[in-house]
């Protein structure tokens, strides 16, 4: 009698650990778009507190977030500039603020309206608005209050 596997059963065993293997594989990228798009979002609600903070400081000119365009379309990048029309750098990221972002270019990103400006000591914004973050299969809203609370809406 002779003992071993036939070429049946090698395919067949082949085959199930194929499958197996690309299901893991597609839930894993799944699950890292995800995370990318919740990282991004963090990223956009931590520059808008950041513009509001500095907006408080600063105590002599508002601050505002402009987000690009071109024609009627959003890039899906935005800048934080004083009333001055300096831009400002968000210290928690130092070097990598314009990598972030311009990083949000890969996303959907749609303002509810061309400029946020937050008033100075109050930092209340001009116009409450939602901004909404597309990725493949993912959107997240942030909402930016008149009063200034700037949170992700579930």
């Amino acid at each position: 009698m002779k003992r071993g596997f036939t070429l049946i059963e090698l395919l067949v065993v082949t085959v199930i650990i194929g499958v197996i293997l690309s299901i893991i594989i597609l839930s894993t990228k799944k699950h890292m778009e995800k995370m990318r798009l919740k990282r991004v979002t963090q990223d956009l609600i931590s520059d808008l507190q950041f513009a509001q903070e500095e907006a408080k400081s600063i105590g002599t000119q508002s601050v505002s977030v402009v987000f690009g365009k071109v024609g009627t379309e959003y890039t899906g990048t935005y800048t934080v500039i004083k009333g001055t029309g300096t831009e400002v750098i968000n210290p928690l990221w130092e070097d990598e603020t314009q990598r972030k972002r311009n990083e949000m270019a890969d996303f959907g990103l749609k303002p509810g309206t061309d400029t946020i400006e937050f008033a100075t000591r109050t930092a209340f914004a001009n116009i409450e608005t939602v901004i909404t973050l597309f990725y493949k299969n993912g959107t997240r809203t942030v909402r930016v209050a008149p009063l200034g609370q700037v949170r992700e809406v579930k």
